[in-house]
This record gives structure tokens, C-alpha cells and sequence, in this order.
């Protein structure tokens, strides 16, 4: 695979970012639980564009 993603890396990681500031409160005292939580949000999303692209190649 081409590893030229980083543009996209970059702007979803902002997003993310931006994302967990409103949504979650209190993220500083949290924050020993943040790197659990991301890497939960990311297997997810990985899992979200995996089944779109398979999805996507079946047609």
C-alpha cells in the first residue's frame, strides 16, 4: 500500500482532537485514560473503513 496519508492523518487527528475536547468533561483529570480511549475510537474507525472498502470492492 502507498504511504502517502499523511494529510489525512493530520486532519483526522484534529478532528479527533477537537472532538474529544467538547465531548469529553473534565479530560484532565482523565487524562491516564486517554490513550486507552483513543486507541478504542481508532479500532473502530479502522474497522468502520475496512467494511466500507470491502463493502465498496464487492460491487
Amino acid at each position: 500500500m502507498k504511504t502517502g496519508y499523511t494529510d489525512i492523518v493530520v486532519e483526522m487527528s484534529q478532528k479527533l482532537c477537537q472532538a474529544l475536547l467538547k465531548k469529553e468533561s473534565d479530560l484532565a483529570q482523565k487524562v491516564h485514560e486517554l490513550d486507552g480511549e483513543v486507541n478504542k475510537i481508532l479500532r473502530r474507525v479502522g474497522f468502520f473503513v475496512v467494511s466500507l472498502v470491502l463493502a465498496e470492492l464487492s460491487t
